[in-house]
């Protein structure tokens, strides 16, 4: 029997392009409900800021605060670099990610050809492992922050062949467009991608 085909397909759930039911997450991270509530804008007092010296002006944000990936990212299929992996491009995805302190729930909404699928994964920022379950196989992520880059390390057994995807989030600093970039090891070799998100 031929297992590249359904490696492939077992890969492409794995990468995010379709081709596996919705996921059942098992995080190890207290699944906390997030707060939808935009909070209110910090108000300014008038007369302080009048009387505050110049000196007293604020420092500069750290450029290495981590940033909020929370919004509705669209792949565009366009820029993006797909690389030559088996089921690694799919029709068409968008994420909704969630970011709650170091919770942060990451919604697949995808389109393989003409079947639409969705899979949910749940990852803690604060390294602490977590569990997904996609296409009937258990996905191990560890999470953790380099400066403002969020670093994903994920690995799982696929066909009984260990594979492994190490993804690495970043922000521009407008916030309009998030970049994966991605090194994956799979059965058969490896190889990158290069995923180019813009906020809808």
């Amino acid at each position: 029997m031929n297992a590249r085909p359904v490696l492939a397909l077992v890969l492409a759930a794995l990468l995010g392009v379709g081709g596996a039911a919705a996921a059942a997450t098992v995080g190890t991270t207290p699944a906390k409900r997030s707060a939808h509530a935009k909070p209110s804008p910090t108000k300014k007092s008038a007369p302080a800021a009048a009387a505050a010296p110049a000196a007293a002006a604020p420092a500069p944000a750290d450029s290495n605060a981590h940033p909020s990936f929370t919004g509705r990212w669209k792949l565009s299929m366009t820029r993006s670099s797909f690389g030559i992996i088996p089921g690694g491009k799919p029709t068409s995805r968008t994420d909704l990610i969630e970011q709650d302190g170091t919770r942060i729930k990451q919604t697949l909404f995808l389109v393989l050809g003409s079947k639409p699928d969705t899979t949910i994964y749940i990852y803690s920022t604060d390294g602490t492992p977590a569990v997904n379950k996609v296409a009937h196989s258990d996905i191990r992520s560890v999470v953790t922050w380099e400066g403002r880059t969020l670093h994903l390390l994920s690995t799982a057994k696929l066909l009984m062949l260990d594979t492994s995807l190490d993804d690495r989030w970043v922000i521009a600093p407008n916030g309009r467009e998030l970049v994966y970039q991605r090194h994956v090891k799979f059965g058969f070799g490896e190889g990158d991608q290069t995923l180019i998100f813009e906020r809808e």
